[in-house]
């Protein structure tokens, strides 16, 4: 598990992490990647982002099954809750 700082990722929205962190949510880094975050939603949906957040493309990653998934982020400075966590990978 990777932990992040709630300024890093500065340009995802604090209410994003914030439902990183309840685990509605899931962020992982790419394997083999630097800069780059999946951002994967409640409803299977993916998005990637730079490492300040923004939304990117890359032709490489054109579904769930094509990414190779590295470490959950999470962001501990930021309130959780009690919740049962589901992650995608």
């Amino acid at each position: 598990m990777k932990t992040a700082r709630k300024v890093d990722l500065s340009r995802l929205p604090v209410e994003v992490k914030q439902l990183i962190n309840a685990g509605v949510y899931a962020l992982y880094t790419i394997r083999g990647e630097d800069a780059l975050y999946a951002l994967v939603t409640d409803k299977r949906e993916f998005y990637l982002l730079s490492a300040a957040g923004d939304v990117t493309k890359d032709a490489r990653f054109k579904d769930l099954n094509s990414i190779p998934f590295g470490e959950v982020v999470t962001f501990p400075d930021l309130p959780s809750t009690s919740s049962i966590k589901v992650n995608y990978a």
